[in-house]
């Protein structure tokens, strides 16, 4: 939970927006470029101007040196298979708690 902290505000949007690919494919692990148009939707919902897709990715890696996310493919950034690095229960509950002080801060 302590990592979600320290998440930027795209960082943030890109791994809810892996989230939601999982969740609604159901599969284990899902391509970046599906990860990226949720991303981009997402940003449009909270008005923010989206990461191009080099630096989407570069946060991408980021999570993956910290085992929070895990990059099956390394050579073609816009269709490598990411996954998470911790149990999906998990990642929702982070999420569910970082929507929750979000909504208590504004």
């Amino acid at each position: 939970m302590q990592f979600f902290y320290s998440l930027s505000k795209h960082e943030y949007l890109i791994f809810k927006a892996l989230l939601n690919e999982l969740v609604a494919t159901a599969l284990d692990d899902v391509d970046f470029s599906f990860v990226f148009m949720r991303y981009k939707k997402l940003c449009t919902s909270e008005h923010l101007m989206p990461l191009p897709l080099e630096a989407a990715f570069y946060h991408i890696q980021e999570m993956a040196t910290f085992q929070f996310v895990v990059i099956s493919s390394k050579n073609i950034k816009l269709h490598c298979r990411i996954k998470l690095g911790f149990p999906l229960s998990e990642a929702e509950f982070c999420l569910r708690q970082m929507d929750n002080l979000t909504k208590k801060t504004i």
